[in-house]
């Protein structure tokens, strides 16, 4: 459960330590958060999820080539979902808080904050969703063991940051602690499965990968160009036209 849930955990570590901090950090967290967490609940559990039952089957009746490739294309799904979702989130943090949250008791300096956090929750959100995959390429051959001990590891680092962070970077210092951490386990799983000849990267994930990292990043240009054309006054638009802005950005 911790190997596999290691992201909630250090969530909750991170709300707890933030509970040092000012009122409003742990609303900022909470929200930011929220957003971040969307594409991994969508996409990244439901890949899981598919992943186990199939990934499972092949490697009991020792298909190599099966193994390889379902394990690439769900790395290449991941992909391309999570590194856009990124770049959209990260560079479109505050015209998306704005629009979502800022009313009521919800000031500017609240959006600002959170749109900060959502940002650097942003730079982790790849690696989040990796982790679901890579995570299954465990199970499936039956070792839970180690996502557990390397999840341990990354707990500890996400803890140490976390209070070495806080009181320069406030609740900052705490996503960028879960971002930090969420890298770490992903690196220490990919290196793991690497070592044990478990995983393979074939030469169409590698094509892939370039392509689909070349494509992020004319979307990070069109997004700081939408956001700096369309988004930089939006905090003295109406409802309907911030809802408008809203759809754009999903589109």
């Amino acid at each position: 459960v911790i190997g596999s849930g290691v992201i909630q955990l250090n969530i909750i570590i991170g709300t707890i330590i933030a509970s040092f901090l000012p009122i409003g950090a742990i609303s900022h967290i909470y929200y930011a958060d929220r957003l971040n967490q969307l594409p991994l609940a969508i996409f990244g559990i439901a890949i899981g999820t598919v992943l186990l039952p199939s990934l499972s089957r092949a490697i009991k009746q020792n298909k190599k080539e099966e193994i390889e490739v379902t394990q690439n294309r769900s790395l290449e799904f991941c992909l391309l979902i999570s590194l856009p979702s990124a770049a959209g989130l990260f560079i479109l943090s505050a015209p998306i808080i704005n629009i979502l949250f800022e009313r009521g008791a919800f000031l500017s300096a609240d959006t600002l904050y959170t749109a900060q956090v959502l940002s650097i929750f942003s730079l982790g959100l790849p690696a989040h969703i990796l982790i679901k995959v890579l995570v299954v390429c465990f199970f499936a051959r039956e070792d839970t063991k180690t996502p557990l001990y390397i999840s341990l590891v990354s707990v500890i680092i996400n803890i140490v940051l976390s209070l070495l962070l806080i009181e320069s970077l406030r609740e900052m210092g705490i996503a960028t602690a879960t971002a930090i951490s969420a890298w770490v386990n992903t690196l220490l799983l990919f290196i793991v499965l690497r070592s044990k000849d478990n995983l393979v990267l074939g030469a169409q994930l590698i094509r892939n990968s370039f392509k689909i990292t070349i494509s992020m990043i004319v979307m990070v240009v069109g997004c700081y160009f939408l956001n700096a054309l369309l988004f930089i006054n939006i905090a003295d638009l109406g409802s309907l036209l911030k809802i408008g802005f809203l759809v754009l950005i999903i589109v």
